[in-house]
């Protein structure tokens, strides 16, 4: 045998523990055993993003989406801007003309 293996074998423990200390212990069990279904998710995604690979990652994905929504958003707004320049341009030159824009 080592010599650690010896020396636990030789160690004792003097102090006693509190009547109540089992109970207590399996009491907080149960505690955390009872977590609600949203408070579980919310942990679970609380540990999830303390990695950095994953955070990292999901940051990455959400400038990515909201760059291109912004895009779709610009791009219909500047459609609508031109449509009304058009209209307008038309206007201008001939005042008879048939409206391009209803």
């Amino acid at each position: 045998m080592n010599r650690e293996s010896e020396l636990l074998k030789e160690w004792l423990v003097d102090t006693t523990t509190p009547t109540n200390f089992n109970s207590a212990v399996w009491r907080r069990i149960e505690a955390r055993r009872r977590v609600s279904v949203a408070e579980a998710i919310r942990q679970w995604i609380g540990e999830l993003f303390a990695r950095r690979t994953v955070a990292l990652a999901y940051l990455s994905l959400a400038v990515v989406f909201g760059l291109g929504a912004a895009a779709i958003q610009s791009s219909r707004v500047l459609r609508e801007r031109d449509s009304r320049l058009e209209a307008r341009y038309v206007e201008s030159v001939d005042p008879y003309a048939p409206r391009l824009s209803k």
